[in-house]
């Protein structure tokens, strides 16, 4: 009696707990054979497999990937496998996983039970398991256990994700995710799932309906989430008449929320005045077709910015609102508004544009423009420079034959080419370059070959150090023949303009808000030489732990310049214990040698 009694204790137990019992029984074998048709398709060294005939009518396998280092879905459709998901981890890489099919009548942690066997669990050691069902379309993710992080189920039904106890089948928390909890979007890293009922909530938080809570009288006509889910960005809209405007304008901000963070930040984007004939139009209907909508003739208001003929296209960003406008006459220009604190309006426009020019607003971003011409067979990018806020040529590519591309900085441009004959060539080219303000380009006349950019740089008051010793610094001295005081010490190849010459002196100016003083001519090369000076900036990283400080704006560090690593900083000098530092604007600024290293290579 007591052997029968053992018996059925031991069945009772292998039915409670069969995921994990076959997982490590079978641990060297796959659950199921691999269809021989779908081998050759599977990159890596499996680690199992199992396969389904789906409701459908289609047939699904999914791979475990070698130390679960992946985990791949294929669907076979009229006698042809393909790949429907891939990639992120399994159970945090665990080498033990393994599948296991659910079975009919296997419960869930509500109670309730599948119903059928078109599922299956991903089981490993210490009882951490996913689990998978058919959803009428695919096998999605139902729910998890990984008793590390939680004493507890999760399970997702629907949109809801509910968080069970041990041994409970009331949940204490759940949150509608007000998106589908897909295999797609969930089977992801799994370190980046919410663990915890308290992950959940702060995530939540951070959920449409929760933002949209946050700023009443405006809407949420735009929602993102990413880093699974961990930060979010809403767009909030309303169309005001205030007394101020006389007349209707769209408001928009960008609001940026991170998960447990109370505090958010928003990017108020330029407001655009509407005429009375978008009046009655909802926002959010303004929102989803406002290319159509706006651009339509007579939709921006005119007598608080003066549109000639019709507007193209438009880029609403944080400081200005940019429309590519077109007469009666068919010439395109960029208009460019500026409102002030009491929502007026200045602008800005620009000689006419070359025919069917577009204005990509897809790639630009925050004070850039960017053109498209002739159909895409070329295009120029203007940038909003931070000394002048003047909009200058940032960029131009060219054409599929004979093009030349080329990038322009301070000291000139940094090109490459390839001609008919394919013959490529590449470097920087050293002086000013015309025709470069937005405000005032002859758009026909940019240079776009390489024997144009040659003739449109003006070499003229600009030269490079080049010392007969690479590895020698030319001194940077407070007056000519003062050879006491140093103003810094600067690398071969770094670009002066020169303000005068006297002797064997020549006063120069680096960058455009950099030091200013005197240096030995002998030191210095001039025209075309500029262009072939070997550069000799040492290349270094900026420590893990400066990551956030700031550098000065002068050597005595009276004024801070900004975060270092949000911006791209090339050494071009030393001073005392500082390095010199400039960016491709022209910008300089100081910060201490030891903040730097050789880098990994």
């Amino acid at each position: 009696m007591k052997r029968i009694f053992t018996v059925l204790l031991v069945a009772l137990l292998l039915h409670t707990f069969s995921p994990y019992f076959v997982a490590f029984a079978e641990q060297n074998n796959y659950c199921d054979p691999i269809p021989q048709d779908l081998i050759t398709m599977i990159e890596g060294v499996p680690q199992d497999c199992i396969v389904f005939d789906a409701p459908d009518g289609t047939v699904h396998a999914y791979i475990i990937e070698e130390y679960g280092s992946s985990l791949d879905g294929y669907r076979l459709t009229e006698g042809q496998w393909e790949m429907i998901v891939g990639g992120g981890d399994v159970l945090n890489y665990r080498d033990d996983a393994r599948f296991v099919r659910h079975q009919a009548n296997q419960l869930r942690p509500d109670g309730t039970a599948y119903g059928d066997a078109q599922g299956f669990d991903i089981v490993a050691s210490g009882g951490v398991y996913d689990s998978y069902h058919w959803n009428g379309e695919y096998y999605t993710l139902c729910g998890w256990c990984d008793p590390e992080r939680y004493n507890g189920i999760v399970m997702i039904q629907g949109t809801t994700l509910k968080y069970f106890p041990q041994g409970s089948m009331v949940p204490e928390y759940e949150t509608n995710t007000d998106d589908e909890l897909t295999m797609y979007s969930w089977t992801g890293f799994y370190q980046d799932r919410p663990a915890t009922p308290e992950e959940a909530r702060k995530r939540a938080a951070i959920l449409p309906q929760s933002i949209q809570e946050m700023f009443p009288g405006k809407t949420l006509v735009e929602y993102r989430s990413y880093n699974s889910g961990t930060e979010a960005e809403g767009v909030f809209a309303s169309i005001t008449n205030e007394e101020w405007d006389k007349g209707y304008t769209l408001h928009t901000v960008t609001m940026h929320f991170i998960a447990g963070q109370e505090e958010v930040y928003g990017i108020h984007q330029a407001d655009i005045p509407l005429s009375d004939q978008l009046k009655d139009i909802d926002v959010q209907t303004l929102w989803e077709n406002a290319h159509e909508l706006l651009t339509q003739p007579g939709a921006i208001d005119s007598n608080r910015i003066p549109v000639k003929g019709r507007v193209v296209d438009y880029a609403a960003q944080e400081d200005q609102l940019i429309l590519l406008t077109e007469d009666d006459a068919g010439k395109r220009r960029i208009l460019i508004a500026y409102q002030d604190a009491a929502g007026v309006y200045t602008t800005k426009e620009t000689n006419v544009l070359p025919p069917d020019t577009r204005l990509d607003t897809f790639h630009a971003g925050e004070n850039e423009i960017e053109l498209e011409f002739n159909n895409q067979e070329w295009g120029a990018g203007y940038h909003k420079t931070s000394l002048d806020w003047e909009w200058r040529l940032n960029w131009v590519m060219g054409e599929d034959t004979d093009r030349t591309d080329y990038t322009v900085y301070w000291w000139g441009v940094s090109y490459s080419s390839s001609g008919t004959d394919g013959d490529y060539q590449q470097g920087r080219l050293i002086g000013s370059l015309e025709n470069s303000n937005l405000m005032d380009t002859d758009f026909v006349s940019i240079p776009r070959t390489l024997a144009e950019l040659k003739q449109t740089l003006n070499q003229n008051n600009w030269a490079v150090i080049c010392n007969p010793n690479p590895e020698d610094r030319l001194y940077l001295r407070p007056e000519a023949g003062n050879r006491d005081k140093s103003l810094g010490k600067f690398y071969n190849g770094t670009p002066v303009k020169v303000l005068e010459t006297e002797s064997e002196w020549c006063h120069v100016k680096i960058g455009l808000d950099g030091p200013e003083g005197w240096m030995m001519k002998k030191y210095l090369v001039f025209g075309d030489q500029m262009n072939s000076v070997e550069i000799a900036f040492p290349v270094k990283e900026l420590k893990e732990e400066y990551q956030n400080e700031t550098a000065w704006s002068d050597p005595e560090k009276t004024n801070h310049h900004g975060v270092l690593k949000d911006h791209t900083w090339h050494i071009m000098g030393v001073y005392e214990d500082l390095y010199i530092l400039f960016d491709d604007n022209g910008n300089c600024a100081y910060a201490p040698v030891d903040w730097f290293w050789e880098g990994n290579g």
